[in-house]
């Protein structure tokens, strides 16, 4: 009985075979092996780079679960736990306007307003010769890309339901847009520039002691150029059946 047990647990974490392109993050919880209940020091980037993903308090590492999304893995986070992200200055989106983000995430609860926004990754650095900044984000119940400096926001779908679900945002050098399952929402935002600094951190926004993440994440890519249409699409079928989405 022992033997199919392990063989299952590494199939579980083998790493995806499947062609993602050229991400320059690339975390997936299936690919970690650990105990319900471990807290993951370090989210391994499968990007061909330097970039880390860490966090060195104890206390602060989201909390391994093998089952939580979809009787998948994810990684949860509890309104406390997050990442920095580090070696991402020449590669994290640092000279490009365009490019996608996609999430496979869980929320545990709805968040209801300003005080209570869901961060999954926060970025300001850098970016085209300007200082920008993009949060993922939910907030008043609805999914939102936030682009700070002209404080602009994207709302998308009013009745989130709390299961798993593919975020994702396509920004080229005008406009911004969300996709919600791999389907483009209708409505855009123009990409702004923003002002100051703050380290690049995913399930928290780096400077503020409230803005967190609430559930779990078990994937998520992000890439410095547009994909074809065809690449797109092909990459969110994969997500989307991966996870049961």
């Amino acid at each position: 009985m022992g033997q199919p047990l392990r063989l299952h647990h590494w199939q579980r974490n083998f790493r995806d075979a499947f062609d993602y392109g050229d991400p320059v993050l690339h975390l997936d919880a299936s690919t970690i092996t650990a105990s319900d209940g471990d807290r993951i020091e370090t989210w391994e980037n499968l990007a061909d780079n330097d970039i880390i993903v860490s966090q060195s308090g104890l206390l602060d590492r989201p909390i391994y679960r093998p089952t939580e999304m979809g009787g998948l893995p994810a990684l949860e986070f509890n309104i406390k736990e997050f990442y920095n992200v580090t070696n991402d200055e020449d590669e994290l989106l640092a000279q490009s306007s365009n490019f996608h983000i996609m999430a496979v995430v869980r929320l545990r609860a709805l968040s209801s307003g300003i005080g209570d926004i869901r961060v999954i990754l926060n970025r300001q650095r850098d970016f085209a010769g300007q200082d920008r900044t993009f949060w993922v984000v939910h907030w008043s119940s609805k999914w939102v890309y936030r682009n700070t400096g002209a404080e602009t926001s994207l709302p998308s779908n009013d009745n989130s339901i709390l299961a798993p679900e593919l975020v994702g945002i396509r920004a080229d050098s005008d406009e911004v847009r969300m996709r919600l399952q791999g389907v483009q929402q209708t409505s855009s935002v123009p990409l702004n520039s923003g002002t100051g600094e703050q380290p690049t951190t995913i399930g928290r926004e780096a400077d503020s002691s409230s803005r967190f993440w609430d559930g779990w994440m078990s994937e998520i890519l992000l890439y410095p150029a547009l994909l074809s249409n065809e690449k797109l699409e092909e990459v969110e079928t994969h997500l989307i059946n991966k996870w049961g989405i």
